[in-house]
């Protein structure tokens, strides 16, 4: 099963790399500052959290039930994470 970002009803495709590198890559703005999950630019808000998995070092505030950090996330392998943009 691959492992997928859905916005807007279309869907991304990922490899190894960070929710914001592929949204980055698909040409998506998202705006960010410090891509180590401590600034909080980068929040997404998504119906599904439990797809991604953050780094451990995180010490950004965000809403961990309907948020994510895009620059400090990777989507868990064979999971579909849905962004609301």
């Amino acid at each position: 099963m691959p492992t997928i970002i859905q916005v807007n009803g279309k869907f991304y495709p990922v490899k190894d790399e960070t929710v914001l590198e592929v949204l980055e890559k698909a040409g998506i703005e998202i705006y960010s500052q410090c891509r180590d999950g401590y600034c909080g630019a980068c929040k997404c808000k998504t119906t599904n959290p439990e797809s991604v998995k953050h780094k451990d070092d995180i010490l950004a505030a965000f809403d961990p039930e309907s948020e994510i950090l895009a620059c400090s996330s990777k989507v868990i392998d064979g999971e579909t994470l849905v962004l609301k943009m």
